[in-house]
């Protein structure tokens, strides 16, 4: 199972908070992505479960030209509803809730269970994914999953069966991606650069 994080876009570039808001992909975004979908060729993808927001269905779109892929849009891979923060610049929605975001780095407790403002928890998300991740699991093999940081740590975290305490913390970068092995329950990085 392949678990690639959508191109970098205009936003990511800017320090905005993204969610469930749309923001084209750069040229880098679209070049990484060509990268990406080179690396994933000859490894058999048949399917790329894809998040219905623009960014993840272009990185899917651009992965499945070259891969020779469907693309299933899949609701549930949706990126996390960051609520009032979406269309923010990160740094300076930190500074006005600084007690949240204090609250998230020392509780992780916190971090899982208390939403964004207006928006969803990481506990939301896990709600809204396992179902179709362990569907997803069970059905096929060698599939690609595009979608984006905060939604990918929960279903990374589903299918390598480790606690939200610690899914919560893993990281990705749009030039990453992750090949994970269903059996071992191993994952293994490629990083484009």
């Amino acid at each position: 199972i392949f678990i690639v994080r959508h191109g970098e876009t205009e936003w990511n570039k800017k320090g905005i908070f993204q969610g469930k808001l749309n923001s084209p992909l750069t040229i880098n975004g679209i070049e990484t992505t060509r990268k990406i979908a080179k690396s994933l060729k000859g490894k058999k993808i048949q399917y790329i479960f894809s998040s219905p927001l623009t960014r993840a269905q272009e990185t899917s779109n651009i992965i499945a030209d070259i891969i020779h892929a469907k693309v299933i849009i899949t609701p549930e891979f949706e990126e996390m509803d960051f609520g009032i923060l979406d269309g923010r610049n990160i740094e300076k929605a930190k500074q006005e809730y600084k007690d949240f975001f204090s609250r998230r780095t020392e509780d992780t407790t916190y971090k899982i269970h208390t939403p964004f403002p207006q928006g969803e928890s990481y506990f939301d998300i896990h709600q809204r994914t396992n179902n179709k991740t362990h569907a997803l699991i069970t059905k096929y093999k060698n599939f690609a999953v595009v979608g984006h940081e905060s939604i990918n740590r929960i279903i990374r975290g589903t299918i390598i069966n480790i606690s939200l305490e610690i899914a919560v913390t893993l990281r990705q970068k749009n030039h990453e991606y992750f090949e994970i092995d269903i059996d071992s329950k191993k994952e293994q990085k490629h990083s484009i650069f």
